[in-house]
């Protein structure tokens, strides 16, 4: 709700899953976020029914874990493989090209 969205996104990917009381806070506060407004926001939920709407569509398309990808018809859990075809196309690409 203040603009921080991605960077808090990528914060939040790289921390061990149990975060320490306050953490969050902290993160907001390196963010240069208004903490107060920010714990209010987590407290009254602001953005739970929008993040519910997600976790159902994702739910239903067959999501079991998270970050996953689709791909031209094709799911991707493992960064890994989403590189090996992503190599793959682009050396497809390269031969076509010569």
């Amino acid at each position: 709700m203040q603009g921080a969205f991605w960077p808090m996104y990528d914060r939040l990917l790289t921390m061990a899953r149990d975060r320490a009381p306050g953490e969050l806070d902290h993160i907001a506060q390196e963010l240069g976020l208004d903490v107060a407004r920010f714990r209010e926001d987590l407290l009254n939920r602001a953005h739970a029914d929008r993040i519910w709407v997600h976790v159902r569509g994702g739910r239903e398309s067959g999501v079991s874990a998270t970050p996953w990808l689709f791909l031209e018809g094709v799911t991707y859990v493992r960064a890994d493989a989403l590189e090996a075809d992503l190599r793959a196309a682009l050396a497809v690409q390269t031969d076509a090209k010569k």
